[in-house]
C-alpha cells in the first residue's frame, strides 16, 4: 500500500516559499495589466445623435458618465469633462477647408456645453438650434480630464447629424419674366419659356403649377368663344417637373387676338409655395398673301 512520506518541516518551509512566489508572481502579472488599463472610461464610447434643425434651444442630449476603474486609487471629484471638437461637414462643399468652415466651427463649440443631471448621468446641451442648410454634421470628444494634470483618462465621441426641416420656400430665378414670342412659332404644343425655382433645403422636390392669369387685349371682333369663357389655361400648359410652358391653345397665338398674356405660376415643395409672373408678349407677323 502506498503510504504518504510525512513532511519535515524543511519541506513545509519550502512549499509555503514556492506558494508565496506564485502568488506574488500573480500579483506582479496583475499590476502589469492594470497599469495598462484607463483609471476611468465610458461604456459605450460613442453615439450618434439626430438633431432636428428646429430643435428648441436648450436641447439636452444625455450620455454616461466615467466608469471608475477599481484598481486604481481615484477619487471621482478629481476628474473634470470637456468638449474638445473634432470636425464639422458643410452642406456646402465649396466651404470645406476654408474660412467658412473654421467660423461655422467657432460657431457650434459657442454653443455647446455640458451639464451634470446625476452621479451617472451627464448632458450636452445645444444652446441654439443649427442650420441643415450649413451644417451637415459634426463631431466632437467629451473627455473625462485628471484635474491635477490634465491628463486624458477617456473620450466619449459624439456624432451629430443635423436632420433637415422644410423650413425654406422655393425662390424663383425671377420675381417677373417677360418673354416675347413671334404668332408665326406660337403654334400648339410649342414651348413658349421654362421658369425655375430653387430650394434651400435642398432634397425637396419642386413641382409647377398655372394658377392664375389674364388674356389681355382681346380683340371685341373675334367670335371663336366668348370672352367669359375663356380662361388662362385654354392657352397654355406647364411641365409640372420641368417648369416649361407650352401654347396649349389649338389655333396657337394670334397678335390679332391678344398681344400679351399675364400668367401667374406657382412652385410648390410639398409644403411650402411661392409664385412669379409671367409675361408673354405676342409678336406680330405679316400674315398677308
Amino acid at each position: 500500500m502506498f503510504r504518504f512520506k510525512k513532511l519535515s518541516k524543511l519541506d513545509i518551509m519550502f512549499i509555503f516559499f514556492a506558494f508565496y512566489l506564485i502568488l506574488l508572481n500573480s500579483s506582479i502579472i496583475h499590476m502589469i495589466e492594470v497599469s495598462f488599463g484607463k483609471p476611468a472610461y465610458f461604456v459605450p464610447s460613442a453615439t450618434t445623435y439626430q438633431l432636428p434643425e428646429n430643435a428648441p434651444s436648450f436641447t439636452e442630449m444625455y450620455i454616461p458618465q466615467v466608469i471608475l476603474n477599481n484598481t486604481f486609487v481615484i477619487d471621482s471629484s478629481l476628474i473634470k469633462y470637456e468638449i474638445r471638437f473634432i470636425n464639422v461637414t458643410l452642406k456646402n462643399k465649396a466651404f470645406i477647408g476654408t474660412k467658412k468652415e473654421v467660423e461655422q466651427m467657432e460657431f457650434i463649440r459657442e454653443r455647446l456645453s455640458l451639464k451634470l443631471v446625476s452621479k451617472l448621468i451627464m448632458a450636452i446641451v445645444f444652446d441654439s438650434p443649427f442650420d441643415a442648410e450649413k451644417i451637415k454634421e459634426f463631431c466632437f470628444n467629451v473627455s473625462a480630464v485628471d484635474i491635477k494634470n490634465a491628463k486624458i483618462f477617456d473620450n466619449f465621441t459624439v456624432r451629430v447629424l443635423v436632420g433637415n426641416i422644410n423650413d425654406n420656400l422655393p425662390v424663383f430665378d425671377h420675381i417677373l419674366y417677360n418673354i416675347s414670342i413671334s404668332e408665326k412659332s406660337a403654334i400648339m404644343n410649342s414651348p413658349v419659356c421654362q421658369v425655375h425655382a430653387t430650394d434651400a433645403d435642398g432634397d425637396n422636390e419642386i413641382k409647377y403649377s398655372i394658377v392664375d392669369g389674364l388674356v389681355a387685349d382681346i380683340a371685341e371682333n373675334k367670335d371663336s368663344k366668348k370672352i367669359t369663357d375663356i380662361r388662362i389655361k385654354d392657352f397654355f400648359n406647364i411641365d409640372e417637373n420641368t417648369g416649361i410652358i407650352y401654347v396649349a391653345w389649338e389655333f396657337g397665338l394670334d397678335y390679332e387676338f391678344s398681344k400679351i398674356y399675364h400668367l401667374t405660376i406657382k412652385a410648390f415643395d410639398k409644403q411650402n409655395a411661392m409664385s412669379t409672373r409671367v409675361h408673354i408678349h405676342v409678336i406680330d407677323e405679316n400674315e398677308e398673301i
